[in-house]
């Protein structure tokens, strides 16, 4: 009994970090219908951000924190300014397509300038935590925790409860129709690509402790599992990318305690997928998805 609850404690620790990029994600496909898959490289590359100023500098956390995210919602509404606005009709496969551009543009420059050596990112706890059932959650995954809950919460009370949420929702059914109706666009986009950048470089902050020191695509596979989590619990849904999240990171970690084939590493990556193949089949659009706002789906 208390294997299983250390597996549960273990998924709910890697869970919240899961989620915290998978909110990103479910949020810029809510309004969009378009998945931005760079952007666990804007968090990475506010956190370089971080690390001049906090590290190189000496200037104090919150200083550094405040100028990642600026810096990795500057660089996102830039490239949501110069190129997402300019595609016809915001088309989300194109879109889609002009992310995975970003991505490649990151990553080039991250290789250019900063690859070779990893950089050392100050955690906003060094100690501290508590143990459950023999596990040391830390000070971080428990302040990582309660900004998910937060944000999940925080961004569902918009979209449901407020006329700008509703327009969220008319951007992505017909973006020139909402036009029409008076619904600003234009200031949807942006809160959805910042909002988003901003969770992201919150949540890469909170997480790089547990993965390591900064380096080149050092989110590249929490981003993955982030990704998988949201289109199991649904792209639509905020909260059916957390579920979908600590799902995935339930079955991480059963399958890394129960499952050992040593000719085929990285075995947990089979299982994720199986499950996303069974979601596909059984609920497409994901398990939670279709949650409804003010009676509209």
């Amino acid at each position: 009994m208390r294997e299983f609850l250390q597996i549960f404690v273990f998924a709910a620790v890697n869970g919240t970090f899961y989620a915290l990029f998978a909110i990103g994600i479910a949020l810029l496909y809510r309004g969009t219908r378009a998945v931005n898959f760079a952007v666990a490289q804007i968090a990475a590359f506010g956190l370089y951000a971080f690390w001049w100023l906090s590290t190189n500098k000496g200037m104090p956390i919150l200083i550094g924190l405040a100028g990642a995210l600026v810096f990795g919602v500057g660089v996102t509404l830039l490239f949501e300014q110069l190129i997402v606005r300019r595609i016809p009709g915001n088309d989300r496969t194109t879109v889609t397509v002009a992310s995975v551009g970003l991505l490649s543009f990151l990553l080039a420059i991250e290789a250019k300038f900063f690859s070779g050596d990893t950089r050392r990112i100050a955690a906003p706890f060094e100690s501290g935590g508590v143990e459950v059932v023999g596990v040391n959650v830390s000070a971080n995954a428990i302040l990582g925790f309660v900004l998910l809950m937060a944000v999940a919460f925080g961004l569902t009370t918009v979209l449901r409860k407020t006329d700008f949420g509703l327009g969220v929702l008319a951007v992505a059914q017909d973006r020139d129709a909402s036009r029409l109706m008076g619904v600003p666009a234009v200031k949807v986009s942006m809160f959805l690509w910042g909002t988003g950048a901003a969770v992201a470089v919150l949540g890469g902050w909170l997480v790089l402790p547990n993965v390591g020191n900064l380096r080149l695509a050092v989110f590249a596979g929490l981003y993955t599992k982030s990704l998988i989590g949201a289109v199991i619990g649904g792209l639509d849904s905020i909260w059916g990318a957390v579920a979908g999240a600590f799902a995935v990171a339930l079955i991480e970690s059963a399958t890394l305690r129960y499952i050992s084939i040593a000719s085929v590493p990285g075995v947990e990556w089979l299982v994720m997928l199986a499950a996303v193949l069974a979601v596909l089949l059984i609920r497409p659009t994901g398990l939670l998805s279709g949650i409804k706002i003010r009676g509209a789906a």
